[in-house]
This record gives C-alpha cells, sequence and structure tokens, in this order.
C-alpha cells in the first residue's frame, strides 16, 4: 500500500512540473509576442533624431557594455551617427572594451563623459541601457541635455526610475538587457559584427551564470 502512495506522490508531482513549464512557455510566448511593438517604436525613435548617444550604468558590466553595443548595430543600420558612452570605472569590461578599442571600425565611437556631455543637444537621443536607476546613471547632464531619453533594461522596477526619460520599457522576464537587445535586433534584421556579437553573447553568460539559471529555450 505505501509504494503505491509514494509512486502516485511522485507521478503528481512530475504531473504539476510539467504543468507549470507550459504554463510558463506559454506565458513567455505571449510576451514575447509585443516585442515587434516595442521594437517599432524604437526604430521610428531612433529615426527621429540626428544623432545617438548609448549609455550604460556606472561600473559598466559585460551586460550594459554589450547592450549598448547591440544598439549601436541597429543605430549603425539605420545610418545614425552614434556613440557609446564610458565611465572611468571599466575594470569589469576592459578586456573586451580593448578590443574595440583598437579596431577602427569603431573609431571615435566611444567618448568620456564629459567629452560626450559638451556634445550632445536637443538634436541628440540618449539610449539608456541596463538601468533606470537614477543614482546608477554615467551621467545625468546628458540625459538632461537631449532632445529625448528613452530607457531599456530588464531589471525590476525601481522605486527612483531615472527622471526625464520619456519612454522606459523595463522587460524583467529576460535574463539579460543583452537577451532584450538580441531580441530587438533579430526583429530588426539586423546582424551584429563578429566583435558585437561576442559582447552581447560575454552579456548573456554572465547575466544568466553561462546559462545555469534564467535560462529557457527563449535565451537560445
Amino acid at each position: 500500500f505505501m509504494p503505491s502512495i509514494i509512486i502516485f506522490a511522485v507521478i503528481t508531482a512530475v504531473f504539476a512540473s510539467l504543468i507549470s513549464i507550459l504554463i510558463t512557455r506559454v506565458s513567455c510566448s505571449k510576451k514575447y509576442a509585443f516585442e515587434p511593438e516595442m521594437t517599432k517604436e524604437i526604430v521610428e525613435i531612433i529615426k527621429s533624431f540626428k544623432y545617438v548617444y548609448l549609455m550604460g550604468h556606472k561600473r559598466a558590466d559585460f551586460d550594459s557594455f554589450g547592450a549598448c553595443t547591440g544598439l549601436y548595430a541597429i543605430c549603425r543600420s539605420l545610418g545614425k551617427e552614434s556613440h557609446i558612452i564610458m565611465g572611468t570605472d571599466i575594470f569589469a569590461v576592459k578586456d573586451i572594451y580593448d578590443k574595440f578599442a583598437i579596431n577602427k571600425e569603431y573609431e571615435g565611437v566611444f567618448l568620456s563623459v564629459a567629452e560626450a556631455e559638451k556634445k550632445i543637444n536637443s538634436d541628440c537621443l540618449v539610449i539608456l541601457c541596463d538601468t533606470h536607476v537614477s543614482r546608477l546613471v554615467e551621467s545625468s547632464l546628458a540625459i538632461e541635455k537631449a532632445g529625448k531619453t528613452i530607457v531599456i533594461d530588464h531589471h525590476k522596477e525601481s522605486e527612483q526610475p531615472v527622471e526625464g526619460a520619456e519612454k522606459i520599457f523595463i522587460k524583467n522576464y529576460f535574463s539579460s538587457s543583452c537577451e532584450l537587445v538580441s531580441t530587438i535586433l533579430r526583429s530588426c534584421l539586423v546582424n551584429p559584427s563578429p566583435l558585437e556579437a561576442e559582447a552581447l553573447l560575454a552579456g548573456m553568460m554572465v547575466d544568466t551564470r553561462n546559462f545555469g539559471m534564467n535560462s529557457g529555450g527563449h535565451v537560445f
């Protein structure tokens, strides 16, 4: 009698797990169905500005850096002059950043915070990547001076969102901002360069602990 109860309990647990997985996948499918709309809105905003500045959070990590490079690929495909703003603390991403720095294709793409703040004006769009928390942005002045600022992030909503952003796209069901940006790239039919793809992959690997967590089928 006891073995039968144990077998029944195991079967019930397995069945419950399968149902949970199915519900999760259906839920994710519904969420992902809306990404083309978000992509279209982001692309239209980019098209409406002459210059685009891409900015991550303080103490750049692979996810913020990779997301910026992926968005740079989109801006390049749209023929927009764009720059990536880099803070002083880039220790965590120095190896991948150095690969970009020595590549002639990216000459003049990366600017210091001070350089960007001098250049940004009302003709410029700022895209903030991988954070929407005001105290974490590399430059609040860049946001103040820009014609418009939008935010693309995968973290849960904060009670201290950045001020001055007209659009905040928070998609916390993504494993990383790099995965989110990769989805936008696919929707735009834009292929990143091998180096940009490497940066995007590095961001996803770090935020998923080498695909050991938050790594559903959508990640791959």
